[in-house]
């Protein structure tokens, strides 16, 4: 049996699949990842929203790439959401302590997580509190997925399926 924190990272597709006319380095954000006085790297953090759209998960799955690493893998995962205690409690049946480890954001995990994790959560944490701009555009970058996949689903229902000739 598949738990609800593990199911809710099986399936998300990244942002630009959604929007390929969006260029991945302008839709991405960047976060320059430090211990103490020393940095760590540059990482890109990757979008991925679920792609259901009967669901209303008001979340985001984030993996983050080292931008000079030649060798292209997720140095972390970690989910986040938005809304508040009582909502993900509601939506996914979440105990408190689950529901606020959504809202803080967490490390995946079913994901691999690797040796920087725990300073990737930590700056996109920091990120979260300190610029509300970024929060901002992971809320709109949800919004347009959600309208986009209504879309193709209003779409689907109004096609009329055409039978050959016989």
């Amino acid at each position: 049996m598949t738990s609800l924190m593990e199911s809710l990272s099986t399936y998300m597709v990244p942002f630009n699949m959604f929007f390929p006319e969006i260029d991945l380095l302008q839709s991405g954000s960047f976060f320059k990842v430090m211990r103490g006085e020393e940095e760590l790297g540059i990482f890109m953090a990757l979008e991925l929203y679920c792609p259901d759209p009967d669901c209303d998960c008001q979340k985001v799955l984030i993996q983050f790439f080292e931008v000079i690493n030649q060798e292209p893998r997720a140095h972390a995962s970690l989910s986040y959401g938005w809304e508040s205690i009582p909502f993900y409690q509601k939506w996914g049946g979440m105990t408190k302590k689950e529901a606020l480890e959504m809202k803080e954001g967490y490390l995946e995990p079913f994901n691999p997580q690797l040796q920087y994790a725990p300073e990737l959560l930590e700056a996109f944490r920091s990120r979260i509190k300190e610029d509300p701009q970024f929060l901002k555009k992971l809320k709109l970058h949800y919004t347009m997925v959600k309208d986009k996949i209504s879309q193709k689903e209003e779409h689907k229902k109004n096609v009329i399926p055409i039978r050959p000739r016989r």
